[in-house]
């Protein structure tokens, strides 16, 4: 009956509207642009559409990850397996404007020239329907959200575009128009009191909380104004105007700003660093991390990545960890080489080899802990309840024989390199480790980062202890890790702690105490150049070493380093090489042209020169002894019988040294390659495979490894 009455109902409708207005209307299970932006829950879905490319982490599926890969061209980071940097960074000029190539991905925007446009066209539609809708659908409260989120999301893109390209064409509302889409480029301070803005009104107006750490809130835009502009600042001070630079009014005006917006998320006292340094990075779930103010998420059959797989054992890496960057860590009495307390008498030859060396895990014991947590150490393996040591040295690929592991679990720090191609959390494209996108140790080092700048040419405060203390020791207190059997690995978990290797935190940065870097850039205080080295370790394969480098005009000083010219030379000529033992090398002579180039800050007081295109430190003669006397001691149980468990013990403790020596020796091959490396003196060595394996021969090739084959190998 009710049916029955319905339906005339209905015709009724249709007749006093007209079919072709009702024709028209909306349907109601559908959304279209006049019935979406009703409501907090449409517009949410709408933001988080933004997410994935504004805050991209680990990436997804095999794209090769940001934090891994973006920092590997033209930085004392990596090296490569050709020893060297690839491209330089090239610039054309058109009409005026200096163009920073893109080829190489990374040092300029993080997106194309389209792309950024592409979302900020997108950022002003979302402006346009929220002041559309906001008469009737919001509350003063919810529309200044709302709105600070688009403006936030306009500004990142706007400010990626200046950091790119200087001057570029901005528009803050949608348009068609073909006219004012092919207008000239604006003046990128014009462009970036715009960005100012739109950054001031997000900080005032977002939420403080607004769900997890997934979710956007009033810190997590701090801590990415902070980011961004504190390097917009230091550009403009360091880079002249002719690349776009030189205005040192605007870089006080930035890293003021900047300075403040870290200070906002210190102040707000929500959070703490408190995560052992690798579980950060390696981690199943960061929810409620006190870190973490903004993480990425992934979970399997839903959204995964391969980035813990790129440090699985089994994948190479062309791009590691380089000699240069192990001597920059700090051991972990807060000295360097030249004045550590760790090793009486570090200078003495005979104990070169203790402060370096990755035999024992000496190296990673002695270093700061966040060194332990970067790369391979050797552990006790268990498949098959093996039980002997992993190689300390790795041939997995590794261009300097160093294999990082930030990214890795450390619950499976033991893996064998089969293990690991089974886990689903470390092999494919199965990874669901998150992504710390935004953390807190990085808005610490932003914010003390501006105040050190500000003091040495901005007019600023003084760097107080104070200053030190709640920021880069906050750091240095991190916890070194206790053990993590890490949720998500299957495969006999081990914790695996750092403290097993790592006894002391570092020492804490002391304003009376800095240490005394003989190599350090005269350009800069002692004081700015330790912040500078913290950030390089703090911030390790994370993306910003190379546009911090460029912050600071010194992005080619850096690859210029990469000349395979390694060790001690002069800038100005080669060494000649005097035709007699080779492992004699190129070292210093009487000769000018085999002096150190004194103009050059780098070598003038390097003990082993320039190290950027070398590797691990290395003692052949003890690796070489090492697996003969593994191999002696298993063929030993053999002969006299022992249990199969202990045979095979020794069998497979032979193996890893002899793959520790092979790392090294296989290198030794053809008539023009060979084994070189850099001593601690910075003079070069070279042995051949027809050199035989003389005491004599093996001693020399003591060194910290070139990596590939350079003009000076040629013999």
């Amino acid at each position: 009956m009710k049916r029955k009455i319905f339906l005339p109902i209905i015709l009724i409708a249709v007749l006093l509207t007209g079919c072709t207005k009702f024709l028209e209307r909306t349907p109601l299970d559908s959304y279209d642009d006049s019935n979406f932006w009703l409501n907090e829950s449409n517009v949410r879905q709408h933001a988080n559409y933004y997410y994935g490319s504004f805050f991209p982490g680990y990436h997804q599926g095999w794209s090769m990850a940001q934090m891994w890969f973006r920092d590997i061209y033209g930085n004392d980071q990596t090296t490569y397996s050709d020893g060297q940097p690839g491209s330089f960074p090239s610039t054309a000029t058109s009409a005026g404007y200096s163009l920073p190539s893109h080829s190489i991905g990374n040092g300029w925007a993080d997106m194309s020239w389209s792309d950024n446009y592409a979302w900020i066209r997108r950022t002003n539609i979302f402006i346009k329907r929220l002041n559309e809708s906001s008469s009737t659908k919001f509350t003063d409260e919810q529309l200044g959200h709302w709105m600070g989120i688009a403006r936030f999301f306009r500004g990142m893109r706007y400010a990626d575009l200046v950091w790119g390209w200087g001057d570029v064409p901005y528009y803050g509302k949608s348009t068609d128009d073909m006219d004012e889409l092919c207008k000239p480029r604006d003046n990128r301070y014009d462009v970036l009191d715009s960005v100012l803005a739109d950054f001031k009104y997000a900080i005032a107006n977002v939420r403080a909380e607004d769900g997890d750490n997934t979710t956007l809130n009033k810190y997590a835009v701090a801590s990415v104004a902070a980011r961004l502009f504190m390097r917009l600042g230091l550009y403009q001070h360091y880079i002249t105007a002719a690349y776009q630079g030189g205005n040192e009014a605007k870089a006080k005006e930035y890293l003021q700003f900047a300075m403040e917006s870290a200070a906002l998320v210190m102040n707000s006292g929500k959070y703490s660093i408190s995560t052992p340094y690798r579980e950060l990075f390696a981690s199943a779930s960061l929810d409620g991390n006190p870190e973490v103010i903004l993480a990425r998420t992934y979970a399997i059959g839903m959204v995964t990545h391969a980035l813990t797989s790129y440090q699985n054992y089994n994948e190479g890496q062309s791009n590691s960890i380089s000699a240069h960057m192990i001597r920059s860590y700090l051991f972990w009495d807060g000295k360097l080489a030249n004045e550590t307390t760790i090793i009486p008498d570090a200078q003495n030859p005979d104990n070169y080899g203790k402060l370096f060396t990755m035999v024992d895990n000496a190296l990673l014991a002695n270093k700061d802990p966040r060194l332990e947590a970067t790369i391979k150490s050797s552990r006790v393996l268990s498949q098959g309840n093996i039980g002997a040591m992993s190689a300390p040295y790795s041939t997995k690929g590794a261009a300097t024989r160093y294999y990082v592991r930030k990214m890795f679990p450390r619950g499976g720090e033991h893996y064998t390199a089969s293990q690991a191609a089974s886990e689903v959390m470390t092999k494919s494209a199965s990874n669901f480790t998150n992504s710390p996108v935004i953390r807190y140790g990085e808005t610490l080092l932003n914010w003390i980062t501006c105040k050190a700048e500000l003091a040495q040419w901005g007019g600023g405060a003084a760097v107080t202890q104070d200053d030190i203390d709640n920021s880069i020791n906050k750091l240095r207190h991190r916890p070194i890790s206790t053990g993590d059997k890490t949720a998500g690995l299957t495969i006999d978990p081990q914790p695996n702690a750092a403290s097993d290797i790592c006894k002391h935190q570092l020492a804490d940065m002391r304003l009376d105490a800095l240490p005394n870097d003989l190599t350090r850039d005269p350009d800069v205080s002692p004081l700015i150049n330790e912040i500078r080295r913290e950030r390089m370790v703090e911030l390790a394969f994370e993306i910003y070493r190379s546009k911090d480098l460029r912050a600071w005009g010194k992005w080619l000083p850096i690859c210029q380093r990469y000349d395979q010219k390694p060790g001690k030379y002069c800038a100005e000529g080669y060494p000649a090489y005097d035709g007699g033992d080779k492992n004699v090398g190129w070292g210093l002579s009487d000769n000018p042209t085999g002096t150190i180039n004194q103009s050059v800050q780098y070598y003038k007081n390097a003990p082993e020169g320039n190290l950027h295109q070398c590797g691990a430190y290395f003692e052949l003669d003890v690796l070489y002894k090492l697996k003969n006397d593994a191999k002696a001691a298993w063929d030993q149980a053999v002969a006299d019988g022992k249990p199969v468990e202990e045979i095979n013990l020794l069998k497979y403790q032979y193996n890893e040294w002899n793959t520790a020596w092979g790392a090294f020796e296989g290198q030794a091959t053809g008539s023009t390659g060979g084994l070189w490396c850099v001593d601690q003196y910075g003079v070069q060595h070279h042995w051949l495979k027809t050199d035989g394996y003389s005491d004599e021969v093996l001693s020399k090739m003591r060194g910290w490894y070139i990596v590939g084959k350079h003009s000076l190998l040629t013999v």
